[in-house]
């Protein structure tokens, strides 16, 4: 079907205007509430702390601004029966819960405030959404400024780490999994690596982090574990693990995997993992086969039958059902992958 330059920019504004928040267009916001309370509880914040607090007053502020609606993942709401009449009002939006992106943003934002002092602490509740994402990004430059520095590991085994598996990188290498058991190693793998462990707490509950080191105890692979679920699959500056550590990386967490029943709920892509739902499969086990041909592909089945009944409705029927047909459509993209 051919459109018109004019039918497009329609189309386009209807679309655009599926995703505008403000003040006063959110539905309910106790799952975003709940959604919130849930990442903080991941990194142990808890109780009325002065990093809640900011995420209840400024994060929440930026969140129901118009600002940035693109990094928000929000629906037109669907009225039902017996809700208040406000509700049925044009622009009334839903909150769909955290991206999987969005959780790790919010995750290193939180590692941020940890790492804060007390006295900076007691006065970030004053501090914009903008402004503590430009404080974090100065901090990530900051961190890799050390990591350029951290060149001798001053780290003794049986003190500080402990080896717990060996292995080899791509090119036939030796390399091994440690364990980080001191301060001292946390600091200097956040040194080293250029990210946020250096202000985790080793005496944290649950908490492991396993870090992927040469023969010179150097770091290039960091791993975060809690309560053996895999929270967080990183190569240095937070980015994924190079080619040059991917076959490690990919054996060592099979391992943990399939022999121990760890759970992978974060960076399972920086290993070539599929997501679906929450958590993360390899793709060569029976369990993916059998979610992608039991659930994936007649969900997608199901989302291409409703595209096409949209697009004919659109072109018997005019404009004002194209935002609904836009929602659906990337509603069921985000859902599948």
């Amino acid at each position: 079907m051919l459109m018109r330059r004019n039918d497009f920019k329609q189309l386009t504004s209807l679309y655009e205007s599926v995703y505008v928040v403000s003040e006063a267009n959110l539905a309910d916001d106790k799952t975003l509430m709940a959604a919130l309370d849930e990442a903080l509880g991941e990194k142990g914040v808890t109780g009325n702390s002065p990093i809640e607090k900011w995420f209840k007053t400024q994060y929440l502020k930026w969140f129901k601004s118009p600002d940035g609606d693109d990094k928000k993942n929000v629906s037109q709401h669907q009225y039902a029966e017996g809700e208040p009449e406000w509700m049925s009002r044009e622009g009334i939006v839903d909150f769909n819960g955290f991206s999987q992106s969005e959780k790790q943003k919010l995750s290193h934002m939180i590692d941020y405030f940890i790492a804060l002092d007390d006295r900076e602490l007691a006065t970030i509740y004053k501090e914009p959404y903008g402004v503590i994402v430009n404080k974090v990004a100065e901090w990530d430059r900051r961190l890799a400024k050390k990591m350029e520095k951290s060149e001798i590991s001053p780290l003794v085994e049986g003190t500080d780490f402990k080896v717990i598996r060996k292995t080899q990188d791509e090119t036939g290498t030796p390399m091994k999994w440690v364990k980080l058991l001191t301060p001292a190693a946390f600091k200097f793998e956040g040194n080293s690596m250029g990210h946020c462990v250096g202000g985790y707490n080793p005496s944290k509950k649950g908490l492991d982090i396993i870090s992927l080191y040469d023969e010179d105890n150097l770091p290039h692979v960091t791993i975060e574990i809690q309560n053996k679920e895999i929270r967080q699959i990183k190569g240095k500056q937070n980015a994924a693990p190079t080619s040059t550590y991917q076959p490690p990386c990919y054996e060592f967490v099979k391992y943990l995997v399939d022999r121990d029943g760890y759970k992978v709920t974060g960076d399972g892509d920086n290993i070539g993992m599929a997501h679906f739902e929450s958590e993360y499969y390899f793709r060569d086990t029976q369990e993916w086969q059998d979610i992608f041909t039991n659930k994936i592909v007649p969900m997608q089945q199901r989302a291409f039958d409703e595209i096409k009944k949209r697009i004919k409705v659109i072109a018997t029927e005019g404009y004002e059902y194209a935002s609904s047909y836009m929602y659906n459509l990337l509603k069921e993209k985000r859902s599948i992958w």
